[in-house]
């Protein structure tokens, strides 16, 4: 047989949709007639419990048996309403099942269709193909200004990424300081001399590369691309490389702050109704001249849009006060004597609480998450850190044996969907502020978490 997945279709938008399956090949009919139908806002399909799985009504589909010439399955969703069609896409092979938008023109959509597709703890697949109003989200603060001015900033939710600057591996400066899995595979690697030391350091670039691929990079677009996307919420672990230079690092080396501080400057200038809070909270080989160093060049780069705690402004400060002052970069930074140095542009710890789950599974970060948002100080910023961590033995297991499929991605795909859910479902209700994950763009956390502003 072909590979499974169990479906289903959730309106979350305003408006009632005709659903309809077009362009069906190598895909068996069975659970076909419960994804078509007219759906109105608020509800689900299938509309009868088909299969009642993982809390809730599911219909089963399935890939063809396989052939000896095997070719994707694939089926477009398409939801019609008042002012056209839009569409998404489900593929499927004898390993996977997979989504991927349909955008038939330059136009704005008027409905946001995204898909959750995650493997449970059984095996099985199981795919959430979620409705919305479609919000563009570069300018989404804008949009729902009237919304969300009179709202404490620590109250608004936000899209966040976990480990931002981590889509690229500088191979010219490898390991970084913090961690001692990737610098004790260079220092066993970078050994000898002449001919045989070049050898060794282009063995070190293509392991640590591996390495980056799998257990380093946490996302795939770049800070530009992220904002765009909707992100307002980065996590900056930084290095010192030298005397004056500073990267994002995961393990590796990967972009030059100067790169993330210019991207955000010119994102901020190109939208100014949009808020960005930069989390400055892992620093690592920094002297107190580094830290001098680092806080002159945010400020130089970020200087008129950063929010000043000295004009009275806090994390419970509503959004208007922000856009009154210019103040579009809350700058976090985890160092008290440059805190105390900075004249208030540079806010510490203390006004953002973000507890790491240290969960593996995804029933531990559930429990794990769900204590967090119960006690969540209202007065303060607040990361849901959506984020599972593999098991360290399991880790070094898996590099130095060379085999498993471990990765951060793979990982992250257990856990993206259900934090989605229980974000927009479970907690519905409950004061969200960052919600915050690995490889975003590989499920539907933005769309939801911005649309939760409305309610």
């Amino acid at each position: 047989m072909g590979k499974g997945a169990y479906v289903r279709i959730q309106n979350r938008s305003t408006r009632s949709v005709t659903m309809v399956v077009e362009g069906k090949a190598r895909i068996e009919d069975q659970g076909m007639p419960q994804l078509h139908g007219t759906l109105a806002a608020g509800k689900q399909l299938p509309a009868e419990p088909a299969h009642k799985v993982y809390g809730g009504n599911y219909t089963y589909i399935e890939g063809e048996a396989e052939r000896r010439v095997q070719k994707d399955g694939q089926l477009t969703l398409v939801a019609q309403h008042e002012q056209g069609d839009d569409k998404m896409q489900l593929l499927c092979d004898a390993e996977k099942w997979w989504a991927r938008s349909v955008a038939e023109d330059e136009a704005k959509p008027a409905l946001a269709i995204s898909a959750d597709v995650g493997v449970e703890e059984d095996g099985n697949y199981r795919i959430d193909i979620k409705i919305h109003d479609y919000i563009p989200p570069a300018d989404w603060m804008k949009v729902l200004g009237n919304v969300i001015a009179d709202k404490p900033l620590c109250q608004v939710a936000l899209p966040g990424t976990h480990d931002s600057g981590t889509y690229q591996f500088n191979e010219e400066l490898g390991a970084s300081p913090d961690s001692d899995l990737t610098s004790g595979i260079q220092d066993k690697l970078e050994v000898g001399r002449g001919l045989f030391r070049k050898l060794t350091e282009k063995i070190n670039d293509a392991v640590l590369g591996v390495v980056f691929e799998r257990l380093c990079k946490c996302q795939e677009l770049t800070i530009s691309q992220q904002l765009n996307e909707g992100i307002r919420y980065l996590d900056l672990r930084i290095a010192s490389h030298g005397e004056d230079q500073f990267y994002t690092c995961h393990g590796v080396y990967c972009v030059n702050i100067d790169t993330v501080l210019d991207e955000v400057a010119k994102f901020l200038g190109n939208h100014p109704k949009e808020i960005v809070l930069l989390d400055f909270n892992h620093l690592y080989e920094m002297t107190p001249e580094h830290h001098k160093l680092l806080a002159a060049r945010i400020t130089q780069k970020l200087g008129p849009k950063m929010a000043s705690q000295k004009e009275g402004l806090s994390p419970d400060s509503p959004v208007r006060e922000y856009w009154e002052k210019n103040a579009q970069a809350v700058v976090i930074y985890h160092d008290e004597a440059t805190h105390n140095a900075s004249n208030g542009k540079l806010w510490f710890k203390n006004c953002i609480d973000s507890k790491w789950p240290e969960a593996n599974d995804t029933e531990t970060l559930r429990s794990k998450l769900e204590n967090t948002v119960e006690a969540r100080p209202k007065n303060k910023f607040f990361v849901l850190q959506g984020i599972l961590t593999p098991d360290t033995d399991l880790i070094k297991k898996e590099i130095f044996e060379g085999r498993g499929d471990l990765s951060i991605r793979n990982i992250a795909k257990r856990a993206t969907p259900k934090v989605s859910n229980w974000v927009e479902d479970d907690w519905d209700g409950k004061t969200q502020n960052i919600v915050m994950v690995d490889f975003f763009n590989d499920c539907s956390m933005v769309t939801p978490v911005i649309n939760m502003n409305k309610k």
